[in-house]
Protein backbone atom coordinates (compact mmCIF):
# COMPACT_ATOMS: atom_id res chain seq x y z
CA UNK A 1 0.00 0.00 0.00
CA UNK A 2 2.93 2.33 0.61
CA UNK A 3 6.22 2.88 -1.21
CA UNK A 4 9.07 0.82 0.25
CA UNK A 5 10.64 3.80 1.99
CA UNK A 6 7.81 6.24 2.57
CA UNK A 7 10.08 8.86 4.15
CA UNK A 8 12.44 8.96 1.17
CA UNK A 9 9.50 8.97 -1.24
CA UNK A 10 7.92 11.91 0.64
CA UNK A 11 11.18 13.93 0.60
CA UNK A 12 11.74 13.26 -3.10
CA UNK A 13 8.11 13.93 -4.08
CA UNK A 14 6.73 16.80 -1.98
CA UNK A 15 4.21 17.70 -4.70
CA UNK A 16 2.93 14.13 -4.82
CA UNK A 17 2.77 14.05 -1.03
CA UNK A 18 0.55 17.14 -1.16
CA UNK A 19 -1.77 15.44 -3.65
CA UNK A 20 -1.94 12.37 -1.39
CA UNK A 21 -2.82 14.55 1.59
CA UNK A 22 -5.49 16.28 -0.49
CA UNK A 23 -6.87 12.87 -1.52
CA UNK A 24 -7.17 11.81 2.09
CA UNK A 25 -8.77 15.12 3.16
CA UNK A 26 -11.36 14.94 0.39
CA UNK A 27 -12.00 11.30 1.30
CA UNK A 28 -12.55 12.30 4.92
CA UNK A 29 -14.84 15.14 3.79
CA UNK A 30 -17.09 12.83 1.75
CA UNK A 31 -17.01 10.14 4.42
CA UNK A 32 -18.01 12.62 7.12
CA UNK A 33 -20.89 13.87 4.97
CA UNK A 34 -22.18 10.34 4.39
CA UNK A 35 -21.75 9.29 8.01
CA UNK A 36 -23.52 12.42 9.28
CA UNK A 37 -26.55 11.33 7.29
CA UNK A 38 -26.36 7.75 8.60
CA UNK A 39 -26.12 8.87 12.22
CA UNK A 40 -28.95 11.37 12.04
CA UNK A 41 -28.78 14.46 14.19
CA UNK A 42 -31.88 16.13 15.61
CA UNK A 43 -31.72 19.15 13.31
CA UNK A 44 -30.35 17.41 10.23
CA UNK A 45 -32.26 17.78 6.97
CA UNK A 46 -31.78 14.06 6.40
CA UNK A 47 -33.54 13.06 9.62
CA UNK A 48 -36.71 12.61 7.63
CA UNK A 49 -37.67 13.04 4.01
CA UNK A 50 -39.67 16.20 4.71
CA UNK A 51 -36.66 18.46 5.27
CA UNK A 52 -34.85 16.99 2.27
CA UNK A 53 -38.05 17.44 0.26
CA UNK A 54 -38.27 21.06 1.42
CA UNK A 55 -34.75 21.64 0.07
CA UNK A 56 -35.62 20.00 -3.26
CA UNK A 57 -38.74 22.18 -3.53
CA UNK A 58 -36.67 25.27 -2.78
CA UNK A 59 -34.21 24.22 -5.51
CA UNK A 60 -37.16 23.81 -7.88
CA UNK A 61 -38.57 27.24 -7.01
CA UNK A 62 -35.28 29.10 -7.33
CA UNK A 63 -33.44 27.33 -10.16
CA UNK A 64 -33.43 29.44 -13.35
CA UNK A 65 -33.15 26.50 -15.74
CA UNK A 66 -36.34 24.76 -16.97
CA UNK A 67 -34.51 21.46 -17.57
CA UNK A 68 -33.35 21.34 -13.95
CA UNK A 69 -36.81 22.28 -12.68
CA UNK A 70 -38.30 19.52 -14.84
CA UNK A 71 -35.75 17.01 -13.47
CA UNK A 72 -36.66 18.02 -9.94
CA UNK A 73 -40.42 17.86 -10.60
CA UNK A 74 -40.51 14.63 -12.56
CA UNK A 75 -37.66 12.55 -11.13
CA UNK A 76 -36.15 13.71 -7.85
CA UNK A 77 -39.14 14.98 -5.87
CA UNK A 78 -41.45 12.01 -6.60
CA UNK A 79 -38.63 9.62 -5.65
CA UNK A 80 -37.17 11.55 -2.73
CA UNK A 81 -36.68 8.45 -0.54
CA UNK A 82 -34.68 6.64 -3.22
CA UNK A 83 -32.46 9.62 -3.92
CA UNK A 84 -31.89 10.24 -0.24
CA UNK A 85 -30.47 6.71 0.09
CA UNK A 86 -28.44 7.11 -3.13
CA UNK A 87 -26.89 10.33 -1.86
CA UNK A 88 -25.79 8.68 1.38
CA UNK A 89 -24.41 5.56 -0.35
CA UNK A 90 -22.57 7.61 -2.97
CA UNK A 91 -20.98 9.90 -0.38
CA UNK A 92 -19.84 6.90 1.65
CA UNK A 93 -18.40 5.16 -1.43
CA UNK A 94 -16.53 8.28 -2.53
CA UNK A 95 -15.20 8.76 1.00
CA UNK A 96 -14.01 5.16 1.35
CA UNK A 97 -12.53 5.14 -2.14
CA UNK A 98 -10.47 8.29 -1.65
CA UNK A 99 -9.54 7.63 1.99
CA UNK A 100 -8.25 4.13 1.26
CA UNK A 101 -6.95 4.76 -2.24
CA UNK A 102 -9.27 1.98 -3.44
CA UNK A 103 -10.43 2.46 -7.02
CA UNK A 104 -9.45 6.05 -6.43
CA UNK A 105 -10.02 7.23 -10.01
CA UNK A 106 -13.61 5.99 -9.80
CA UNK A 107 -14.02 7.72 -6.43
CA UNK A 108 -12.65 10.98 -7.78
CA UNK A 109 -14.90 10.71 -10.84
CA UNK A 110 -17.97 10.17 -8.64
CA UNK A 111 -16.89 13.05 -6.38
CA UNK A 112 -16.59 15.34 -9.39
CA UNK A 113 -20.03 14.33 -10.66
CA UNK A 114 -21.56 14.89 -7.21
CA UNK A 115 -20.02 18.38 -7.05
CA UNK A 116 -21.36 19.28 -10.52
CA UNK A 117 -24.77 17.89 -9.61
CA UNK A 118 -24.93 19.94 -6.41
CA UNK A 119 -23.74 23.04 -8.26
CA UNK A 120 -26.43 22.75 -10.95
CA UNK A 121 -29.20 22.08 -8.43
CA UNK A 122 -28.26 25.07 -6.26
CA UNK A 123 -27.69 27.62 -9.04
CA UNK A 124 -30.76 29.63 -8.09
CA UNK A 125 -29.71 30.03 -4.45
CA UNK A 126 -27.46 32.98 -5.28
CA UNK A 127 -25.00 32.32 -2.49
CA UNK A 128 -21.65 30.59 -2.49
CA UNK A 129 -21.88 29.84 -6.21
CA UNK A 130 -18.11 29.25 -6.26
CA UNK A 131 -18.18 26.45 -3.65
CA UNK A 132 -18.97 23.51 -5.88
CA UNK A 133 -16.46 24.36 -8.63
CA UNK A 134 -13.85 24.54 -5.86
CA UNK A 135 -14.86 21.03 -4.82
CA UNK A 136 -14.95 19.81 -8.45
CA UNK A 137 -11.47 20.75 -9.68
CA UNK A 138 -9.45 18.86 -7.05
CA UNK A 139 -11.38 15.74 -8.11
CA UNK A 140 -10.15 16.32 -11.67
CA UNK A 141 -6.57 16.51 -10.34
CA UNK A 142 -7.05 13.34 -8.29
CA UNK A 143 -8.53 11.54 -11.30
CA UNK A 144 -5.64 12.50 -13.58
CA UNK A 145 -2.98 11.70 -10.96
CA UNK A 146 -3.75 7.99 -10.35
CA UNK A 147 -3.33 8.78 -6.67
CA UNK A 148 -4.17 5.32 -5.36
CA UNK A 149 -1.37 3.70 -7.33
CA UNK A 150 1.25 5.61 -5.33
CA UNK A 151 -0.15 5.26 -1.84
CA UNK A 152 -3.22 3.16 -1.21
CA UNK A 153 -4.96 -0.12 -1.86
CA UNK A 154 -4.74 0.49 -5.62
CA UNK A 155 -0.94 0.18 -5.34
CA UNK A 156 -1.29 -3.19 -3.65
CA UNK A 157 -3.83 -4.42 -6.21
CA UNK A 158 -1.85 -3.21 -9.22
CA UNK A 159 1.19 -5.17 -8.03
CA UNK A 160 -0.77 -8.44 -7.92
CA UNK A 161 0.22 -10.63 -10.87
CA UNK A 162 -2.94 -12.73 -10.96
CA UNK A 163 -5.42 -9.90 -10.49
CA UNK A 164 -8.39 -10.52 -12.81
CA UNK A 165 -9.56 -8.04 -15.43
CA UNK A 166 -6.48 -5.88 -15.01
CA UNK A 167 -7.29 -3.49 -17.88
CA UNK A 168 -10.68 -2.51 -16.46
CA UNK A 169 -9.32 -2.16 -12.94
CA UNK A 170 -6.40 -0.01 -14.18
CA UNK A 171 -8.92 2.44 -15.64
CA UNK A 172 -10.57 2.78 -12.23
CA UNK A 173 -7.40 2.95 -10.11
Amino acid sequence: MFPEDIGTWARENPDRLGIQIMRFIFGALWLSQGLSKVFKRDNDMYKDNNKFLDNLNYMKDTNPYPAVVSLLNEVLIPNVSVFLVLVVITELLIGLSLSLGLLSRLGSLLGGFMAINLWILTLGWGEWIWTYPLIFFPHVLLFLSHVGKEVGVDRFLSEKENFTNKKLINLLM
